[in-house]
């Protein structure tokens, strides 16, 4: 369980700045994890179990991984279970971060596959977490495939609800999946009446928009910041499903992210552009911590964005999911 108190928050919006405190380590949000962030920020380590893929090997692939964020103030490994030997997974992934203190476990995600497979996963890494010390584990809710509220019952069950909470938005969005985020909410604040401030990680969210139909798009990653989503996970890293002409624009064009307008405009294709947004992502994230400290209002301040007039659904439902938070329960979220 992680100490994490509350810095400063705008109740307009759901944007905070959280002190938080785990495993002896510290840091602040808003933040931005990546693998390829500075020393003493926030890693992410995204590994997807090769199909016949053995223990020992899977075992080695992420002891390789896990020397990139090994002077990290916390990193956070997600583990994509769709192929893979559940037991021999579970086994393999929590050895080799058994001697990683910085290092904090998801429970599994996947891009398809049955209940009792997923409920079987995350049995066989409570169970492995168990049998050793200094090992994070924490619940990461899949809602592409199982209803939020039903893991939520089965995390209750096995004890493994905390205060950071992670969830796999599978490359969308919590605007583009209005009612599971409501629910989300919802969750929030049933784990915040019982372990304290809740922090959530979010993964794999993705703004949703084709290259080949826009020449610019809102950057609803960004906007995540003020839905509740206190660590975002530095990019997508799973593949949608695109229609043919999509995939070949996406060969010769490429989105440049403008954090003064929360935009994504369209620009030709080039290796350095995603680690450039990145890097803005971070500044951007940084930028609003210190705003929050500052007392500044933080729906005015994305307001005045241009992601305001080409997207006024998000800034409407910014609006929302802040009402919503303050009276939120499991049966009055839709």
């Amino acid at each position: 369980m992680a100490d994490i108190s509350v810095i400063a928050e705008d109740s307009n919006v759901l944007s905070r700045v959280l002190d938080v405190k785990m495993g002896g380590r510290s840091f602040r949000t808003p933040v931005v994890a990546s693998e390829h962030g500075p020393a003493n920020g926030i890693g992410e380590i995204f590994i997807k179990v090769k199909d016949g893929e053995s223990a020992e090997d899977l075992k080695k692939r992420l002891q390789k991984r896990t020397k990139r964020v090994e002077n990290t103030a916390l990193a956070f490994l997600v583990v994509d279970l769709t192929h893979g030997d559940v037991a021999g997974v579970a086994d393999a992934v929590l050895d080799a971060v058994e001697n990683a203190p910085n290092i904090a476990v998801c429970t599994p995600t996947f891009r398809k596959g049955s209940l009792e497979r997923i409920q079987q996963a995350i049995r066989a890494f409570v169970n492995e977490a168990t049998t050793r010390e200094d090992v994070t584990l924490l619940p990461t809710f899949t809602p592409k495939l199982v209803d939020p509220v039903r893991q939520l019952q089965d995390f209750y069950k096995l004890g493994l609800l905390s205060n950071i909470v992670c969830i796999d938005y599978s490359g969308t969005n919590p605007f583009s999946n209005v009612e599971d985020h409501k629910r989300y909410i919802a969750i929030f604040r049933l784990i915040e009446r019982e372990f304290g401030t809740t922090a959530t990680y979010g993964i794999n969210i993705h703004p949703i928009f084709y290259v080949a139909k826009y020449e610019e798009a809102p950057a609803r990653d960004l906007a995540s910041f003020f839905a509740h989503i206190d660590i975002l996970g530095a990019r997508r890293h799973v593949a949608r499903t695109m229609p043919p002409e999509v995939i070949r624009t996406r060969a010769q064009w490429s989105y440049k992210l403008d954090t003064e307008e929360y935009i994504y405009s369209r620009v030709r294709k080039s290796d350095e552009i995603e680690l450039k947004n990145i890097e803005k992502k971070m500044e951007e994230a940084e930028r609003i911590r210190s705003l929050l400290e500052k007392g500044e209002d933080m729906l005015k301040y994305i307001k005045s964005k241009r992601i305001a007039k080409i997207d006024e659904k998000t800034i409407k439902l910014l609006e929302k999911y802040a009402r919503l938070y303050k009276t939120a329960s499991l049966s009055t979220t839709s």
